[in-house]
């Protein structure tokens, strides 16, 4: 079982490429990392009534000799560009298929960015 989804805020430019990695721990010091068995990634973007905006595409990068099992957290620049420029609320979850697990959540303030065509 997770701890309580951690805080984090975060920008994106508009008509640009959003990327980041995200490791899920199941503490609040980060020592102890969350058993990501069989376990898929997911995250939403949402304005601040909740209404669902746009998915966060998500998927595992294998852990390296400096880095554990980690979650890639992207939006391509496609769906950037159709975004306003204020403040969002966002989710990252981890489903079994019995329950889902909120690893991270939090506000995305949108601002300008690039022109995408």
């Amino acid at each position: 079982m997770s701890s309580p989804a951690t805080i984090w805020n975060d920008e994106i430019d508009i008509g640009a490429t959003f990327y980041r990695e995200v490791i899920a721990y199941d503490d609040k010091a980060h020592t102890q990392l969350t058993d990501l068995t069989n376990k898929l990634p997911r995250a939403t973007l949402m304005d601040q009534s909740g209404k669902f905006i746009a998915n966060f595409a998500c998927a595992y990068l294998e852990a390296t000799e400096a880095l554990p099992k980690r979650i890639a957290w992207t939006m391509p620049r496609a769906t950037t560009a159709l975004l306003s420029v204020k403040k969002y609320i966002y989710s990252i979850d981890l489903d079994n298929g019995d329950n889902s697990d909120r690893i991270q959540k939090g506000s995305i303030t949108a601002g300008i960015g690039q022109k995408y065509e």
